[in-house]
């Protein structure tokens, strides 16, 4: 009886090729000839009781060696694993859940997260550009550069399978144009003040010598049109952080943020000016002192 369903069931007269999916199955049981199987596996595409597949969970930092990017990965697999099962979630919520999961190291950019999402409207589920789930591991990346005050290269986790590969396959590592680098990441260099490399093997210190070599060739107005450059792109660089200052506290006005948190996007800009201004102060000084040593 079933070897008869089978063949029934595979005429394509019963189940015409534009079908695709139901051919499938139905080619999939071939060789056990069984047609009632075909038809319990066909129950199984829309009767949610039948489907056996395999329950999803959210995933966790610490289980991936706590690199972010790779965390960001199986959390987007998931995201997707929970729309497919008709489970959206809004924006804000995906932060929230993104970091939940995240361990205790990352306790400085969670804070930051936090206090940017009670900046925004609560009522509005669509989040800053900088906190979608698409750019969401660089901000906390960065995040952390910033409260630790170190390079991102050093706060990035290495791990996984990829350098036990690269370990124990020299050709891998010579191919993989950044192994050394990776290797070298708790090496600090006292030239710079950052950490990747050691001192003998500093770009910047590498710079500094050739443009010190250089300064006693370079005539007084060709560092002054030096100074103006550098200053106008300060200039510009202040000025477009003055722009998104400003838009974020028209944003904070119109969505009924707090007094506390324009006062501190209002601070930041005074520190910008008087940091701007230390800067073009620092530069013309070093090249008034250079000028003098140069001509003595």
């Amino acid at each position: 009886m079933a070897s008869t369903l089978y063949q029934k069931l595979q005429s394509t007269d019963v189940i015409p090729m534009e079908y695709t999916s139901i051919r499938n199955i139905v080619n999939r049981f071939a060789e056990v000839n069984d047609g009632y199987k075909v038809l319990y596996a066909m129950l199984e595409l829309v009767h949610p009781a039948l489907q056996k597949d395999a329950v999803m969970s959210l995933p966790r930092s610490k289980d991936c060696n706590d690199d972010i990017h790779l965390y960001a990965q199986k959390f987007d697999a998931w995201l997707r694993y929970e729309t497919y099962a008709n489970r959206p979630y809004s924006p804000r919520e995906q932060v929230n859940k993104f970091i939940n999961e995240l361990s205790p190291n990352f306790a400085p950019a969670i804070s930051r997260v936090r206090r940017l999402l009670d900046a925004w409207n609560p009522f509005d589920t669509v989040v800053p550009e900088v906190l979608k789930i698409t750019a969401l591991p660089n901000t906390i990346e960065r995040f952390m550069c910033e409260e630790l005050g170190q390079t991102c290269n050093h706060i990035r986790k290495i791990g996984g399978p990829n350098k036990t590969k690269l370990r124990s396959n020299p050709s891998l590592k010579q191919e993989a144009g950044g192994a050394d680098q990776n290797e070298n990441m708790d090496v600090y260099c006292h030239f710079c003040g950052e950490y990747g490399h050691p001192p003998t093997k500093c770009h910047f210190m590498v710079k500094l010598m050739k443009a010190s070599a250089s300064l006693d060739k370079v005539d007084s107005k060709t560092k002054k049109e030096v100074q103006e450059a550098f200053r106008q792109k300060q200039h510009q660089k202040r000025e477009r952080r003055l722009r998104r200052k400003t838009a974020l506290i028209r944003k904070l006005l119109n969505n009924g943020g707090t007094r506390d948190d324009i006062a501190a996007i209002l601070d930041s800009i005074q520190d910008d000016s008087e940091g701007d201004d230390k800067v073009s102060g620092t530069v013309e000084e070093d090249a008034d002192d250079a000028s003098t040593s140069s001509s003595e």
